[in-house]
């Protein structure tokens, strides 16, 4: 299963200068891998092999990614329900036998690339699943992402929300010119003692004992999320606090004919409703959701339409429900606990009235989900109610979208002193790579983000990724006995290239 997060995108005009030594997107990035795991080929038991994940079905999504000289992926087929459908994962292809360990990608659309340590997946019809008892969970696998279908905001990233099997990393590049770095900064060992210290139930390990990966909250059914904390407690906090917080952030979307932008404000403040004994029942967002027009052709902007009872209502009477929200900052499955003011039934119509012209492609449940992200971020990274100062200003005086802006980035346990008022896998991840990997699903609105780009970045094209490989769980008997992982650029660049 792929990781559930949804980008803050702004549909604006795209704009540059020269770009690097090409005067037009090249026509493919070159995937390079480098191997600094003890996983080297020297017996099966040591091989590393290589997965695409194009998401199977009736027919395959667009994909063009060859190896040594022009050979393409291949997808097998199975047969379900009389119809002969593709696998999602590609025939696995041994690192050791791919040419410089380079891969050229011309078209790829929200792939995820999946390496596995010392073992095939047997089965390639669907994505691994993370469980011991799910297909391909029993294999030591880790996956990252990849969308490079040529336009310059195509864009990939580490991918760890669900689960975490072993480090990895990503270096992009113009020709030698280095572009972005995202990496984990601490050894295999450190994660895993930190991982089985919040959350020991979370290891998955296989019949022998050896730890395969730890799998995060926000995968968990509401009922079975093993003993990460609750936030019910956070929130009898908050409300006891007083304190109500500004959630303020914005989508933009073009028109169909791209001659203007409509950009959505949310305009909203925390609140709870509460029992007869005063303990909170639901978390409550009051205000609204202002519109600004953009004309495209010359930048200037007019007011359009606010709506009023943009309200949002989260349901924490059903406990187990009210976390899974939380962790998968997500309400789709649970409809029955959150409930919208009649000002988004105003917004959606307004959307989806052709007049406006509004590329409605998603626009509507993007806003939805981003009031939901945004809410759900406040409380998974401990900004909610918190009255930290940060350079003069008391958090709670801020809106929420300047959390995601602390110069030095900061969040989590570096804003939170209280480990239950925050999510603590989360911490470990953001910790453990500098948030260069998806601790929590909207990661991406923290700071620069997780997320590397594969076309364009800072007035150059693209032209390779450099991913590093580390050793996985289930190598490390004691996680006091890891060694260092080498990330730096250097190992990156003019690392040996084991076989």
């Amino acid at each position: 299963m792929k990781c559930s997060r949804l980008f803050l995108i702004t549909a604006t005009a795209f704009t540059f200068s020269t770009a690097s030594a090409f005067s037009q997107a090249p026509a493919y990035l070159d995937l390079i891998f480098n191997n600094f795991s003890s996983f080297d080929g020297t017996s099966p038991e040591k091989d590393v092999y290589i997965y695409f994940s194009n998401g199977g079905g009736a027919t395959l999504n667009p994909i063009d990614i060859t190896y040594n000289g022009g050979t393409g992926l291949t997808y097998g087929t199975f047969v379900q329900s009389s119809n002969t459908l593709y696998n999602d994962l590609s025939n696995g292809i041994r690192l050791g036998d791919v040419t410089n360990q380079t891969f050229r990608i011309t078209t790829a659309s929200s792939v995820a690339v999946y390496l596995t340590y010392g073992n095939q997946f047997t089965s390639l019809a669907a994505a691994p699943g993370f469980f011991s008892n799910s297909a391909g969970g029993l294999n030591v696998f880790q996956n990252f992402e990849i969308t490079r279908t040529g336009g310059n905001g195509d864009q990939g990233n580490l991918t760890n929300i669900n689960y975490f099997t072993a480090p990895l990393s990503i270096t992009s590049f113009a020709g030698t010119t280095q572009l972005q770095q995202t990496q984990f900064n601490k050894t295999t060992g450190e994660i895993y003692a930190a991982l089985e210290a919040i959350s020991p139930s979370s290891k998955i390990v296989d019949g022998g004992g050896a730890t395969l990966r730890f799998v995060g909250p926000s995968t968990y059914p509401p009922a079975q999320i093993p003993p990460f904390q609750s936030f019910i407690p956070y929130m009898e906090a908050a409300n006891a606090s007083g304190i109500s917080n500004i959630i303020q952030n914005a989508n933009a979307f073009n028109s169909q004919d791209n001659s203007l932008n409509y950009n959505f404000t949310l305009n909203l403040t925390t609140s709870f409703t509460t029992d007869g004994s005063g303990n909170p029942t639901a978390l409550v967002l009051n205000g609204n959701i202002s519109t600004e027009i953009k004309q495209n052709s010359d930048g200037s902007t007019s007011a359009g339409p606010t709506f009023d009872d943009a309200s949002i209502t989260i349901n924490m009477t059903d406990v187990d429900n009210f976390n899974a929200i939380v962790y998968g900052q997500a309400f789709g499955q649970y409809l029955d606990d959150v409930t919208f003011g009649a000002g988004w039934t105003s917004l959606q119509t307004y959307i989806n009235d052709s007049a406006n012209g509004i590329n409605t492609s998603g626009a509507y449940n993007i806003t939805q989900n981003l009031a939901i992200g945004e809410i759900t971020s406040a409380i998974l990274m401990g900004f909610l109610a918190n009255t930290m100062v940060v350079d003069g200003t008391p958090l709670n005086d801020m809106p929420s979208n300047e959390w995601w802006k602390l110069d030095p980035l900061q969040a989590f346990s570096e804003v939170q002193s209280n480990d239950d008022f925050y999510n603590q896998w989360g911490n470990e991840i953001y910790d453990a790579s500098t948030n260069g990997a998806y601790s929590i699903p909207y990661a991406d609105r923290l700071g620069t983000g997780p997320l590397v780009n594969s076309v364009f970045y800072d007035n150059q094209y693209v032209t390779s990724w450099q991913v590093g490989i580390y050793d996985p769980v289930s190598v490390v008997p004691e996680p006091a006995t890891a060694v260092l992982l080498g990330l730096g650029v250097a190992g990156l660049v003019a690392g040996r290239r084991r076989r």
